[in-house]
């Protein structure tokens, strides 16, 4: 059986740092929380993750120094950079400076999951499809068998 994904969330707001772990926990993800960019930049470091969710206007360290920082040392994660900063010139930026996505907060909880199981395990496609799946049947009516792939049907 495969792990549960590792995410690293890199958020300095307390209460949306605390919605999102709920959420991608849900979802499957095992999380962790950095609250600021240099913490973020040592469970970077030191710390295998499949994925990187991380804000743009940190403290220690702004997010897109963090994210230049861990590309330099040779950590490629997927990373989607969640930021207030969202006119066209500053999602360029973000995806110059190597992130993958770059949404603009406020963000649509759904397309936050579209674009984090796009930049996540192979099958980032598949899994967007399961989650709205889930989303309009229910969350038992699709299972996820880890290593695998997903069975439909309540058990």
């Amino acid at each position: 059986m495969d792990p549960a994904p590792r995410l690293l969330l890199v958020e300095d707001d307390p209460q949306l740092a605390g919605m999102l772990t709920e959420l991608l926990t849900g979802e499957g993800y095992q999380v962790e929380v950095a609250t600021d960019g240099q913490r973020g930049l040592h469970l970077g470091l030191s710390r295998d993750y499949d994925l990187l969710l991380l804000d743009r206007g940190l403290p220690a360290l702004d997010g897109l120094d963090l994210l230049g920082r861990l590309r330099s040392k040779g950590r490629h994660v997927p990373t989607l950079v969640l930021s207030a900063l969202g006119n066209p010139r500053d999602r360029v930026e973000g995806l110059d400076a190597g992130a993958e996505d770059y949404l603009g907060k406020p963000f649509d909880l759904d397309e936050l999951l579209g674009s984090v199981f796009a930049d996540a395990e192979d099958e980032g496609i598949v899994d967007t499809y399961v989650h709205y799946l889930r989303r309009k049947l229910g969350r038992g009516v699709v299972e996820t068998v880890r290593g695998l792939g997903y069975r439909i049907g309540r058990r």
